[in-house]
C-alpha cells in the first residue's frame, strides 16, 4: 500500500465502541473485545434490505468493481465526466484519482 490515512475524527458516527472496531478493523489489529463486538452485531439482512446495506473492502479496486455493478443495475443513460489534471508532475503522478466520472441520473 502507497498510502494510508488515518482520519482520527468521526463525522458521522457517535458510538464509540463501534468507532474503535473500524479503527481496529482497519489497522489490522482487532483486540479480542472488539471480535466480540463484532460478532454480536452480525446478523442476516432481509433481502430487501441488501441494497441498502454498506460494503466495506479492502481495496480501492474492490469498492471501484462493486460500484460499476450497482451502477449498472441502474437504467438510465450514463454520463461520463473526464478530468483534465493541472499542476505539478510531482504531486499528479502520486495522485491515485480516477480520471473518469460516470453518474446517472434516477427519479
Amino acid at each position: 500500500m502507497k498510502h494510508r490515512i488515518h482520519l482520527g475524527t468521526a463525522h458521522r458516527a457517535n458510538d464509540p465502541d463501534l468507532i474503535r472496531l473500524v479503527s481496529e478493523c482497519f489497522a489490522g489489529e482487532l483486540s479480542p473485545d472488539m471480535l466480540e463486538l463484532g460478532v454480536s452485531l452480525s446478523r442476516d439482512l432481509p433481502p430487501e434490505k441488501h441494497a441498502q446495506a454498506s460494503h466495506l473492502y479492502a481495496t480501492n479496486f474492490e469498492c471501484d468493481i462493486h460500484n460499476m455493478q450497482e451502477l449498472s443495475l441502474i437504467d438510465s443513460p450514463q454520463v461520463v465526466f473526464v478530468g483534465e489534471d493541472e499542476g505539478e508532475v510531482k504531486y499528479l503522478d502520486s495522485n491515485s484519482s480516477p480520471k473518469k466520472l460516470a453518474l446517472k441520473v434516477t427519479v
